[in-house]
């Protein structure tokens, strides 16, 4: 869901077991996981501050791009290459 929530713009608020893909501050936020008070102050962050959100919203999309089948495919291709 975390990729189509940055394709759709949406920041999004996540913890660090949802691995590297949101950048924290940039298109989204990252919060410690089971911690209600920071999930909390991170959506009221966002929700009440509109220029940040229209950023993150943007910085989601922008983000989102390097994540379709053909970066995936360069990707791996890399890391193979990287191998030999």
């Amino acid at each position: 869901m975390t990729y189509e929530a940055l394709a759709a713009g949406i920041p999004t608020i996540t913890t660090p077991a949802a691995g590297s893909i949101v950048r924290d501050g940039v298109d989204g936020r990252i919060i410690p996981e089971r911690d209600s008070n920071a999930l909390a102050a991170a959506i009221l962050e966002i929700v009440e501050d509109r220029k940040k959100r229209e950023r993150m919203s943007h910085a989601a999309r922008e983000r989102a791009r390097e994540f379709t089948l053909e970066k995936y495919g360069e990707r791996l291709v890399g890391a193979f290459r990287a191998m030999v």
